[in-house]
């Protein structure tokens, strides 16, 4: 769903091996979660699941449904053992919904405006904290190439992002004023347990600071050495 390369196939497949507009899919891996899929006619990967809704369910009500029960099913999981949806875990789920169709309509339309009333107001936010971001990258930039006094003699930096700096100021390698080497974590997934040493992941690291809500698992002190 963020890829924006598209493959094509000359392969001719089974219809239900197809995913039309309209269809309600479920990702079960990775970015998991159900869709409505509004585009063209594809060939949907293996990592998704297309519904065949049964005669007295809305789609829109059970797309609402699989929202819900998906934030409960990340909630009850940790991601070190499961980035994944399984079939079993879907099929042993239970749903509660009103056996009229009408009333399921009636619900899915009130969550249909609710929700799009919700998503405009995070729109609107988001530009907001992109703008801010910007805003606070300009500052630092400023601050650490320029320098906190105005009106001083500049003259060319020979760093390729900032065109001067102050007429005072040092250019020197970055591996001059470190005090050891620059090394990487390791290469390879490591195996992870329930106490040790806090793997951390880049994915944990959330503008700037690690967030160990997001952290993976531990790895043991023997790895380290």
């Amino acid at each position: 769903f963020s890829n924006p390369v598209w493959y094509s196939s000359s392969l001719e497949l089974e219809p239900d091996k197809y995913c039309e507009k309209g269809d309600l899919i479920y990702a079960w891996s990775m970015s998991y979660g159900p869709y409505i899929w509004n585009e063209e006619k594809v060939i949907y990967h293996y990592h998704i699941w297309k519904t065949k809704l049964v005669s007295d369910m809305d789609k829109m009500f059970s797309y609402y449904y699989l929202q819900a029960l998906t934030e409960s099913i990340k909630s009850q999981t940790h991601e070190t053992t499961m980035g994944f949806v399984t079939m079993g875990i879907m099929n042993n789920s239970y749903i509660a919904y009103p056996r009229n169709i009408k009333e399921q309509k009636k619900i899915s339309n009130y969550l249909d405006i609710k929700c799009s009333k919700i998503d405009e107001i995070i729109e609107k936010q988001q530009a907001i904290i992109e703008k801010l971001k910007e805003y606070k990258l300009s500052i630092i930039t400023e601050g650490v190439t320029k320098g906190l006094k105005h009106n001083v003699k500049m003259k060319d930096s020979g760093v390729r992002f900032v065109d001067t700096i102050p007429y005072d100021w040092e250019n020197r390698k970055m591996i001059t004023i470190l005090s050891t080497r620059v090394v990487d974590g390791p290469h390879e997934s490591p195996e992870l347990y329930d106490t040790g040493i806090p793997y951390i992941s880049a994915t944990a690291i959330v503008n700037g600071k690690i967030d160990f809500s997001l952290m993976r698992g531990y790895i043991s002190k023997e790895y380290c050495e």
